[in-house]
């Protein structure tokens, strides 16, 4: 069995865009985590507590 290695770096929470419909805006959400990336975290999560506002 290969080891992998542990995630290194700033790993920060990414909130969920949501439309007046309450449907999960995917578009900006996409655009976001690049923002994110770009800025220079070196991953996102998706733990916000975003999904439990979710209707779905």
């Amino acid at each position: 069995m290969t080891a992998r290695p542990s995630p290194r770096g700033v790993f920060v929470p990414a909130c969920t865009p949501f439309h007046a419909d309450l449907s999960v805006d995917s578009k900006l959400f996409v655009a976001h985590c690049k923002w994110l990336l770009n800025e220079g975290a070196n991953g996102a999560s998706a733990t916000t507590g975003s999904t439990r506002a979710s209707p779905n």
